[in-house]
Order: structure tokens, then sequence, then C-alpha cells
């Protein structure tokens, strides 16, 4: 059987992936100082055929291992990787042994991105409500039209996680969420998205940021409406990389989250790697949202772009 796509891009040891391996590994051990729920995951994760963040977890002693690299009853609990190809599935049971592997599709775990169906059984609620969810995922931002409204399955996924992470007793939790830095809207999309960028610009906080990142030339682009996807693949990156948290914190602001963006990167985009952009997303609960649902909001855009930059093709941080 020819490898995947996703388990070819996993299993390739490019500077830019070791890097966010590290930076992955890095919030899995912060958060699992707060991680005081056994039965529920520290870290769930697409992790390939090769699960080379898992390995990470175990280099950096988060995740302990008996001497045959089988997952300690100790640790048996804290790592989930969800895995839909019987192929991988072998292979990571092999490489693992005692690993936990849900076998279905990402979405399948919170039964897609629709509101009326949910997981049936508590063992996948408590897979859902995992301290770090890494979807390391190998698709661009893709829009349906539903009704005449523009929506982004992916981003609604993540919404029904929060809303299980929402569930007593709330639980802080961080989000780890890589996509294609590609944009396929179509022209009305773009229009739309960028009124959506343009509404939140009377925030001189936020206009600033985002004028000073993004370049007067591509603000510009957003004021004039123009269709995104014919940008470069650098600045459709920029777009992305404002426009997906602050997507996300409009989304989640009034229902008790606050989001700190610890991590708003992009990588690819040269030697026929593709353009990627990636985030750390810290989702706070935060009781003033029932109060003050703006305020909450205005700090979270304030956040979007305190850590934004790139990896270069040295894995080096520029941010």
């Amino acid at each position: 059987m020819m490898p995947r796509q996703i388990d070819e891009a996993m299993f390739e040891d490019r500077h830019e992936k070791i890097s966010m391996r590290k930076i992955w590994a890095k919030v899995a051990e912060r958060e699992s100082l707060e991680h005081n729920i056994p039965e529920e995951p520290l870290f769930l994760t697409l992790s390939g055929a090769e699960g080379r963040d898992i390995e990470e977890l175990i280099q950096q002693g988060i995740i302990s291992t008996e001497e045959n690299l089988a997952i300690s009853e100790e640790d048996k609990d804290k790592v989930v990787a969800v895995e839909n190809s019987f192929t991988a599935v072998l292979r990571l049971q092999k490489k693992f042994p005692g690993l936990k592997i849900y076998e279905h599709d990402y979405k399948n775990l919170v039964r897609g991105p629709g509101p009326l169906r949910w997981p049936d059984s508590e063992e996948e609620k408590r897979y859902c409500r995992a301290k770090v969810i890494n979807l390391d995922l190998n698709e661009p931002l893709k829009p349906i039209d539903n009704g005449g409204n523009t929506e982004f399955p992916i981003l609604q996924i993540v919404e029904k996680f929060c809303r299980l992470h929402e569930q007593d007793p709330k639980i802080d939790w961080s989000l780890c969420l890589t996509l294609h830095g590609e944009i396929i809207w179509a022209p009305d999309v773009s229009s739309s998205i960028s009124k959506f960028l343009i509404e939140n610009f009377k925030d001189d906080d936020f206009r600033n940021a985002c004028t000073t990142f993004l370049g007067d030339s591509l603000s510009q682009s957003i004021y004039d409406l123009a269709d995104l996807a014919s940008l470069s693949n650098e600045d459709q990156q920029k777009i992305l990389m404002v426009f997906v948290p602050k997507k996300l914190s409009h989304m989640h602001h009034n229902k008790g989250w606050k989001l700190e963006v610890e991590k708003n990167l992009r990588y690819g985009g040269h030697d026929s790697f593709a353009p990627m952009v990636t985030w750390i997303i810290k989702f706070k609960w935060d009781s003033r949202a029932s109060s003050t649902p703006d305020l909450v909001y205005r700090e979270s855009l304030n956040s979007i772009l305190d850590q934004a930059g790139k990896i270069n093709s040295s894995g080096i941080l520029d941010c």
C-alpha cells in the first residue's frame, strides 16, 4: 500500500516540523502541571503512522515507557492517537505497544461539525476533553455555504471541543492547530472575510497590530475587498494568521472562553513544500464573559499577533 501524503509529511524530518514538535511538547509539559483529572487524556493527537509527536513526548519524559517502548501503565491514559487508516494503526500499535488509538476519522470523534450530534460514549467524551488537542491537518481552511452563511467545518469542530470542555468540571485547554496556508475561497467569500476583519479595525490596538504585521499593501487589499485567493502564498498565510484566531475568538467570547494566542506561525512555501500556518491557542474559562463579553473579545483579539512570525527553513523561530 502506498503511504498517504499525511504520513509522508509527518515522516519527513524537516527542520520546521521538528521545531513544531518541540513546541507541542512544551505545551504538553506545561499542561501536565494542571492535569488533575487522570481519566481524561493529557494529549490527543492526529499522529499519523509514525507518531513523531508522541516520540517527542517520550523523549522529553512527559510520557513514560517500559523497556520495549510500551506506554507505561501509569501513563496509558495520558495520550490518545486518532487514526483511521488500518495500516497506520498497525504501525502505531507496533511502535508504541499499549497506546490508546481511536480508530476513526477525527471528525467522527465529535460526530462532525453539525450541532445536533455528539459523542455517544463516556470514553469518547473523555478523549474530547484532553488538555492538549493537536489537530495537525493536511488540508486548507475550507468554507461551506449554509443557507447563505459562510461556515468553516474545522472551526465548528473546534467549537464542539470547547462545548465539551465547558461541561462540569470546566477545563482550560490548549489547541494546537495546523492547516495548509492556501486560501481557496471564492471572491464573495473573500469579500465577506475582509469585512469581518475590518469590523474590528476600529479598535486602535488591533488595527495598528494588523497594519504592522500585514504591511500597508496587504492591509489596503483588505479594505479594497480584494480576491484574497489571488494574493501571494506569503500574503495568504498572513491573512489566515489574522483571520483564524479572530474567528475563533468571535465564536467563543460570549460562551465563556478567553483565547490567548501563544504561537501564530507560518512556514513552508519553498522548495516544493506547501505553505503552512499553525497556532498554539490557550482556551481559558473566563467568568467575565457573561457580563462583559466585548471586553473578553478585545483581550482575545489583542493577543493574536503578540507571537506572530515564521519558522525558517532551518527551523529557527522568528517572532
